[in-house]
């Protein structure tokens, strides 16, 4: 209720977050995100059918595992550098074809720049497929902006970055053509904080449901403890949107300081 309350008043809660994903990029639980992405791509890209592409919270597209924002913690060291050691090994088509992105991008020698979520889907999308890609922050949208027009693709879709609030725009700016067709929208805000944003989530889910039926939205969340994410569980089936599949990933005692589920 609070959330319409603020969307009928204008008022827009959000500033720009303090989080900067080049932390996480490349960890365990970015593996797994992506890796489900890649195989909701393939779903997407399997009928010749157009479909459209929501990033709600882009972030850079590409990220320089170099660097030393990401070398502070090396949560890469654990992912996707162990996955591109294993290269050819999988069995399920969605990691091998998400690690040989990553390695094609390289080049085929040593990691250094790795695909977000934005950059995986551009080597996905089709001709007649669209990108809609989202990042408040000037300084990351300009990085956005930077790295999708980068990469190479022999099969350009028409490619959209704005540098604005998602929510707003999915909620009242979005026109009615958007919602005729096929789509994939993924949901993946900082969380900062967690129960702000997780309420804005569950609000622009249920208007997805029912203003693009023909959409399959993918919400990323993380989980804290059992309890967090039990009340979510709660909260979506209080909704009503249909059939919901959970997936999630995470680690048993381990002594990490870092998020360890999602």
């Amino acid at each position: 209720q609070l959330v319409e309350e603020m969307l009928n008043s204008g008022m827009d809660g959000f500033t720009v977050s303090n989080y900067d994903h080049v932390e996480q990029a490349g960890s365990t639980l970015d593996c797994f995100k992506h890796a489900v992405l890649v195989l909701l791509l393939q779903s997407m890209t399997s009928e010749s059918s157009p479909f459209t592409y929501v990033d709600t919270h882009a972030g850079r597209g590409i990220y320089d595992l170099a660097s030393g924002e990401a070398k502070r913690d090396a949560t890469f060291e654990h992912g996707i550098a162990k996955l591109a050691g294993c290269a050819g090994t999988w069995e399920l088509s969605a990691i091998r074809e998400y690690v040989a992105a990553q390695r094609r991008f390289d080049g085929g020698g040593p990691l250094r720049y790795y695909l977000g979520s934005p950059a995986l889907a551009r080597l996905w999308l089709r001709p007649h497929d669209r990108a809609k890609c989202f990042e408040i922050a000037d300084a990351v949208h300009a990085q956005l902006r930077k790295s999708l027009l980068s990469i190479e693709s022999t099969r350009p879709a028409t490619l959209e970055i704005h540098r604005e609030n998602s929510y707003w725009w999915l909620l009242g700016k979005a026109n009615h053509e958007l919602f005729q067709g096929k789509g994939l929208v993924l949901m993946d805000p900082p969380y900062e904080p967690y129960d702000a944003y997780m309420a804005w989530n569950l609000f622009v889910l249920r208007r997805l449901y029912s203003a693009w039926p023909s959409s399959c939205v993918a919400l990323w969340y993380p989980i804290f403890d059992r309890t967090q994410t039990q009340s979510l569980y709660l909260r979506l089936q209080d909704l009503g949107v249909g059939n919901i599949l959970v997936a999630e990933f995470g680690f048993k005692g381990s002594a990490g300081s870092s998020l360890q589920s999602s």
